[in-house]
């Protein structure tokens, strides 16, 4: 059932969406640039440290052209990196449904576990 606050939650959730895609993004890097070319910009943000404009760039990346997963491969590192296992697997986890044998997303998925704290263990 979806009550009153369920709608309110969600409604600001997609304002605050629409502002972070559109806050001056797509002006910053204009569509003459090809995808390979915005590949490397969030290539180059994402070593940087920038991982949420790397995110950004994957994104737009993305809603043009889905099926390059090295993109995606990218966004779902950078969530690691960030600490967002659960996120990162998800992303890492589609690209592999789409395409079995992709070894960057093989690789990234194995570090994320790797990575990822352990919450049954603790220290005595």
């Amino acid at each position: 059932m979806i009550t009153k606050y369920n709608y309110i939650t969600i409604f600001i959730k997609v304002i605050l969406l629409f502002f972070t895609l559109n806050s001056g993004f797509t002006q910053e890097f204009p569509d003459t640039l090809s995808d390979g070319e915005l590949f490397q910009m969030a290539r180059n943000s994402s070593f940087a440290g920038d991982t949420e404009k790397a995110r950004q760039i994957c994104t737009v990346i993305l809603e043009k052209s889905p099926e390059l997963h090295d993109v995606s491969v990218l966004f779902g590192q950078t969530l690691a990196w960030d600490k967002l296992y659960d996120s990162a697997r998800t992303v890492l986890k589609k690209v592999l449904q789409k395409e079995p044998g992709h070894r960057d997303a093989i690789y990234t998925l194995t570090s994320v576990e790797i990575w990822k704290p352990c919450r049954s263990f603790t220290f005595l």
